[in-house]
């Protein structure tokens, strides 16, 4: 039989080779429609949505930790100091795993410390009064391994787990030395650089100067009340944030230099010195 046409092609490979075709522009045609829709995609990523996408990103990342503002000098007239304040060194805890796994008790249904985990807190109370002995200022206050145990708060009822424990204040130069000489030995220690309060001992000014005291015990005064409640809300402002044990004033200058300091505690991404927030004169 002959066939018309090309020689050695069949009637069909026109319409076999207009087939290949389509394919390949579909092909074509899908990977373009595909890459524009990649395209659009990254340009609304990054112009449209990138700033809530930044929050959520550092919502994930980073904790607010209150820190303690340094209150400024008070003088008189020909400059003597009314009160002021001296440097001190003070030993933090982070909590980690190392110290807060728990597993679900069966029979209670309650969670408890893994042995591991109680095991690690031992060994961190018992070094830390170790070190305290050897190398702390022999009239100043003892702590116990039951003491710093204490202080960990490791049920978490005075404040945050992420917050960090204020385990001592007032360290002598051999103790920071040992601490930081020997840091990988302590998960989640933190030398911090705080202020010691001090006033004039002829108790000069006392009403108009004031004085301070933790924060916890002035739920009297309608300042910390409001504060307090103000704590309470959701997106409350970083700049109200309280620790508990945080000395804040109460009457007199004092109280007044608070709400300035509210408005300096702004709270940075992590732990740093308390000394770089909250510097005043008065």
């Amino acid at each position: 039989m002959k066939w018309f046409g090309i020689p050695g092609r069949s009637p069909d490979s026109s319409h076999g080779r207009s087939t290949s075709s389509l394919r390949i522009n579909l092909f074509f045609f899908g990977t373009f429609f595909i890459f524009c829709v990649i395209i659009v995609r990254l340009a609304s990523l990054q112009f449209v949505e990138a700033e809530a996408l930044t929050e959520i990103e550092e919502n994930q990342e980073t904790k607010t930790v209150p820190l303690s503002a340094i209150r400024g000098r008070i003088h008189a007239a020909d400059g003597e100091n009314i009160a002021y304040n001296t440097s001190v060194q003070s030993l933090y805890i982070t909590l980690t795993k190392d110290y807060t796994e728990t597993n679900r008790n069966k029979a209670t249904n309650e969670y408890e410390f893994t042995d591991k985990a109680k095991a690690n807190t031992a060994s961190l109370a018992a070094r830390l009064e170790s070190v305290f002995d050897q190398y702390g200022d022999p009239s100043g206050k003892k702590l116990t391994a039951e003491d710093i145990t204490i202080l960990l708060d490791l049920n978490f009822k005075k404040t945050l787990g992420y917050y960090p424990r204020k385990i001592k204040a007032g360290l002598t130069p051999k103790e920071v030395a040992h601490f930081l000489e020997h840091k990988e030995q302590y998960p989640g220690l933190l030398i911090v650089e705080e202020a010691a309060r001090h006033y004039d001992k002829d108790t000069v000014a006392v009403q108009t100067v004031g004085y301070i005291r933790p924060f916890k015990s002035l739920d009297s005064l309608d300042l910390y009340k409001n504060i307090r409640s103000a704590m309470k809300k959701n997106n409350a402002d970083p700049g109200l944030a309280y620790k508990e044990d945080e000395f804040v004033g109460a009457y007199g200058l004092e109280q007044q230099y608070q709400q300035g300091a509210a408005r300096e505690k702004r709270l940075p991404d992590h732990f740093r010195k308390s000394a770089e927030y909250g510097r005043r004169n008065h």
